[in-house]
């Protein structure tokens, strides 16, 4: 449970409302021009409409990355429509959950750890204790906008979804742990949780329940169980915290792609780790 439940706040940065905003400026900014002129005038109104000062260091960022992707010849030759469609597959959910998700299980393992510590420290900094109420932590998510972050945060989330978006159009092999390493790990992560918790017994209890009665949980309760997962897991030593991390994103991967996902050559288990690679 501890890992279904890391991976739905994982892969839920996938509707972050910055994937919204760069979707636009993807399908809009014109790919030989953002790389050299990204303070050109002509995107100011489009700027303006997500809270972006034209001119800003925020700006220059964000049409920095957006012209990263739009100009990278894997992208451009791997994805359908080339990188004219990434701004489109961000504007579709399901298309976007299968890209962001294989995406990041295919990212380094260090480039994967940047991703879910940004991911936690944005959920941690910018998401109320109540999560607005929701309890979906991919509508959580959406309400995290590039106003709302510091111009080094929208730097590095950017420069994350671009290795993202390359890698998946790469189709990068993916190091999958045994079915063995996946089980050690997680019992690593509830001891990690308890650890999380100091030991207290109203607190484990608490968590426990809402486990295992996930319907039951209020948006509070739901929030307050995603930091407890979260913190948990990225104080977790490597490898064991990928073995948490891999499992869970596959799933909810093949759960959502419905062949609009790179296919994969399934190996048979091993006492190794199992790759799979398109």
């Amino acid at each position: 449970m501890p890992g279904i439940l890391a991976l739905s706040i994982v892969t839920a940065g996938a509707s972050a409302a910055i994937h919204r905003d760069a979707s636009d400026f993807a399908t809009q900014v014109d790919p030989a021009i953002a790389p050299v002129v990204p303070e050109t005038s002509g995107y100011d109104a489009l700027l303006r409409q997500y809270g972006v000062e034209p001119g800003s260091e925020k700006a220059r960022t964000v049409l920095k990355w957006v012209g990263r992707i739009r100009n990278d010849p894997v992208i451009a030759r791997n994805l359908p429509d080339g990188a004219d469609g990434v701004g489109e597959v961000f504007l579709d959910p399901a298309k976007r959950q299968v890209l962001m998700s294989d995406g990041v299980a295919r990212l380094d393992a260090a480039d994967r750890l940047q991703y879910v510590l940004l991911v936690t420290r944005l959920i941690d900094e910018l998401v109320p204790v109540n999560c607005y109420g929701l309890s979906d932590m991919s509508a959580v998510m959406r309400r995290v906008q590039l106003q709302d972050m510091s111009d080094a945060d929208v730097d590095q989330y950017l420069g994350l979804l671009y290795k993202v978006v390359a890698r998946y159009a790469s189709g990068a092999p993916i190091q999958m742990p045994t079915r063995e390493q996946s089980a050690a790990a997680e019992a690593q992560l509830s001891r990690g949780i308890v650890a999380e918790l100091q030991g207290d017994p109203d607190s484990l209890d608490r968590y426990a329940y809402y486990a295992s009665h996930a319907s039951e949980a209020t948006p509070a309760d739901t929030c307050w169980m995603s930091r407890v997962t979260m913190h948990a897991i990225i104080v977790m030593p490597d490898p064991e915290r990928d073995y948490v991390l891999l499992p869970s994103i596959r799933d909810r991967d093949d759960a959502a792609a419905q062949g609009n996902r790179f296919p994969d050559k399934a190996q048979p288990a091993s006492a190794g780790p199992q790759t799979h690679a398109p």
